[in-house]
């Protein structure tokens, strides 16, 4: 590995389940759409580890318009004492190379909770923009959760300064 990279991108393996199966986030429902994504064609997903090998997280992209050029970013940090240290930057720098350079799409966007703050931070020095809110209404329509969808275009992530040598550096194709 070159630089001073904090995460790395391998693909998933069936073994990473059980180390995922112990994360909060993680339910039945996880579990499901894991094994669709493993399996899609549509789909690609990774595993992010520390440079030691130990897996802390998950990335991927879901709903690949091979014709239409773009795809939905989802990327997951497992554990909370993992959180705030660069890892998750690391991780989508690196399938947003991926993404525009090697499956030449042309735009990545997301959904993000208005309320992670911490997410929607990375996701900016990603280079990520908001393009709108979604309001979902909540048990029974007396909560309302905001959602902002966001996201990149090819042409705007190639042009972002300090873009080269930024992530990840293991081969996930």
């Amino acid at each position: 590995m070159i630089g001073e990279s904090k995460a790395v991108l391998r693909p998933l393996t069936e073994q990473d389940m059980q180390v995922m199966e112990q994360w909060k986030s993680y339910d039945e429902a996880s579990s499901q759409w894991y094994q669709k994504m493993l399996r899609g064609r549509n789909c690609k997903i990774f595993a992010i580890t520390t440079r030691e090998g130990r897996l802390i997280g998950d990335i991927g992209l879901a709903e690949i318009s091979w014709r239409g050029g773009d795809a939905e970013l989802s990327i997951r940090i497992g554990q909370e004492s993992d959180w705030n240290k660069g890892y998750g930057m690391e991780a989508v720098m690196a399938l947003l190379e991926l993404a525009f350079s090697e499956m030449k799409l042309k735009r990545i966007y997301l959904r993000v909770h208005k309320a992670n703050t911490r997410a929607i931070r990375c996701y900016e020095k990603c280079g990520f923009k908001k393009e709108g809110v979604v309001e979902r209404r909540l048990d029974g329509n007396s909560r309302v959760e905001k959602v902002f969808l966001m996201s990149i275009l090819r042409d705007e992530f190639m042009s972002l300064p300090g873009r080269i040598g930024v992530g990840p550096l293991r081969k996930i194709s």
